[in-house]
């Protein structure tokens, strides 16, 4: 059996951070909880078998959205696991763990966290694919085949 070191970054008042209190006290010391980290302190956590869960519920309002947070992880090397219906269609499911009603996680994330991380060059790659430049130019040609 394979012993993982957790770490769970999350945003918001220290407050915020009580649903993962009975976690806490079952992993103990493999579970290290940061009320947040900005990308560099993140990169530094990044390994091998680094996973992020995106826990936002499925509604209209984050079905709306483009998740910038997959992109933001992905660039750093982290897979991500994440409900299906919330993952961008830009974004290829290589990496991803998209779950649905009925999965059970026991079944799948072992396999998962083994799979291989992506690999540098994929990473700068999809990177620069989906830069904020990259986008601008996208809403710009938008706006121009609108206007003609």
């Amino acid at each position: 059996m394979v012993q993982y070191r957790k770490l769970v970054a999350m945003p918001g008042k220290p407050r915020s951070l009580h649903c993962v209190r009975d976690l806490r006290q079952q992993l103990k010391s493999r579970l290290h909880v940061h009320e947040w980290l900005d990308d560099r302190a993140l990169a530094e956590h990044v390994g091998a078998r680094t996973v992020a869960l995106v826990p936002n519920r499925v509604r209209d309002y984050t079905l709306s959205q483009d998740l910038m947070k997959v992109y933001q992880l992905l660039s750093l090397g982290v897979r991500v696991m994440c409900p299906r219906l919330l993952w961008p269609d830009s974004v290829d499911r290589e990496f991803g763990l998209l779950l649905d009603h009925g999965i059970r996680l026991d079944d799948v994330l072992a396999d998962w966290i083994e799979d291989s991380p992506p690999s540098q060059d994929w990473r700068s790659a999809f990177a620069a694919s989906h830069s904020w430049a990259n986008r601008a130019r996208s809403i710009y040609s938008l706006i121009e085949r609108a206007d003609t």
